[in-house]
């Protein structure tokens, strides 16, 4: 009988692993901004944005989604220790996003001595992270107890 080496993976296949979920990372958060890019194209013609920050938003939330996505597949190996892994997962993708929009959109934040609003808001996204991976572990489960039956 052979063993059951399907959770086996090797390194080719790992890597292709952190670039198929950084871009589904990059589709999904392209798909839901692009609401907010096609109603904010009648701002231009007020002094609320301008024509660069039009140009600039697709390619933030690019790299924004892929660095997200690609962050889900770097630490997707540590979903094995079950629901304590799905947490961390969770609370690590959750901390890219935050620092990683805070370096886009708000670098004052960062460049702050006292880091009061980044603590403050990494504390969060930890928090909420670490309770949506575990929230994924669940439905994870479910779906198991649901096949196996």
């Amino acid at each position: 009988m052979m063993a059951d080496d399907s959770h086996e993976v090797d390194d080719v296949d790992a890597k292709w692993t952190v670039l198929r979920c950084g871009l589904v990372g990059m589709y999904v958060l392209g798909a839901i901004c692009s609401v907010r890019f096609v109603v904010s194209i009648p701002r231009l013609f007020t002094e609320d944005w301008t024509w660069m920050e039009l140009f600039q938003f697709p390619f933030q939330v690019v790299v924004l989604g892929f660095l997200t996505g690609a962050t889900t597949g770097l630490l997707l190996p540590l979903a094995k220790y079950g629901r304590i892994g799905h947490a961390i997962v969770g609370a690590g993708c959750a901390n890219v996003y935050l620092v990683v929009c805070f370096a886009m959109f708000e670098t004052a934040a960062l460049l702050n001595p006292r880091l009061d609003a980044f603590i403050a808001f990494t504390c969060i996204a930890t928090f909420m992270g670490g309770a949506f991976g575990l929230m994924v572990a669940r439905d994870i489960a479910d779906a198991k107890s649901d096949t196996d039956s």
